[in-house]
């Protein structure tokens, strides 16, 4: 490497370390930016990475050797031979971690949360005005029905929203089809287009299944964690106090899961009144 290429004032960073730099450099002048995003998210926290961040002082040495491999310039001071065989596994590490790219979400799939029959059906017809008619319609219909808890879910905090608007959302895109016709055309005219869409899901889809093997591996082995923990071994820090007037407070029955999830929006606020009046005798 020439003397005078160096930008002054250079901190080389100590052998192994140079390696890793080095070979690292090497790829991302290669693979682009991409290969140096997976690095940063596979090696978070690891110090022998921390030069691919700018607060970093090796950072421009790494920055430079960037450089060096893009322009094609002849680099002489490389790495020990061990140095280097120690990059090499570490760079063809990152390479067998390719994270595939992530497909398109399905356009016409949502999950169904739990909700009555009636909920549903007017969910799905409010949905279907707000399409034809705008936000503007579900503007005023809020407004208007804002006493009518049976419309509680086209507040925005509440839990079916998304699945409210999500609905909007697929029947605009059946009532205004035009941003989807190219893509329609490409899809019949080509089949490798299709086959290509299948495929990417396929790899996201397992590599998902490997992630989601990964932390179920690693819950298990927080649950072992925790089960070795001596529960013997504790101190006292309060206590709850139930007194006499408790035994004859007037509170609902329970209620069965399957029972609430079938409830109505209305049914839930009344459920929720008759219980908060019980709470206001017992006291």
């Amino acid at each position: 490497m020439a003397a005078d290429d160096k930008p002054a004032g250079l901190i080389y960073p100590p052998i192994d370390i140079k390696a890793i730099v080095d070979k690292t450099a090497e790829h991302v002048a290669k693979s682009g930016t991409a290969f140096e995003q997976l690095i940063r998210e596979k090696y978070e926290g690891n110090d022998k990475f921390s030069f691919i961040y700018p607060n970093d002082p090796y950072f421009a040495y790494y920055e430079h050797m960037v450089d060096q491999h893009k322009s094609g310039k002849p680099i002489d001071d490389q790495a020990d031979e061990h140095s280097n065989s120690v990059s090499d596994v570490v760079a063809s590490k990152l390479e067998s971690e390719h994270v595939p790219e992530r497909p398109d979400e399905f356009q016409f799939s949502s999950s169904l949360p739990a909700v009555s029959a009636q909920d549903l059906d007017v969910i799905k017809l409010t949905a279907q005005y707000v399409a034809c008619n705008g936000r503007e319609f579900m503007t005023s219909l809020a407004r208007r029905e804002a006493n009518n808890y049976q419309f509680d879910f086209l507040l925005p905090q509440h839990s079916l929203f998304a699945y409210f608007h999500s609905l909007v959302t697929q029947y605009s895109f059946v009532l205004y089809p035009s941003d989807a016709q190219s893509e329609i055309a490409q899809n019949t005219s080509d089949k490798y287009k299709v086959l290509e869409r299948a495929k990417r899901r396929m790899e996201w889809t397992a590599y998902e299944e490997d992630e989601r093997k990964q932390k179920a591996e690693q819950t298990e082995q927080e649950k072992q964690a925790f089960l070795s923990i001596d529960w013997h071994d504790f101190v006292v820090v309060g206590t709850v106090e139930f007194v006499e007037e408790d035994e004859f407070a007037e509170l609902p029955p329970p209620m069965l899961l399957q029972d609430l999830k079938s409830m109505s929006l209305e049914d839930k606020h009344k459920a929720a009144g008759r219980s908060e009046s019980a709470d206001v005798r017992a006291q």
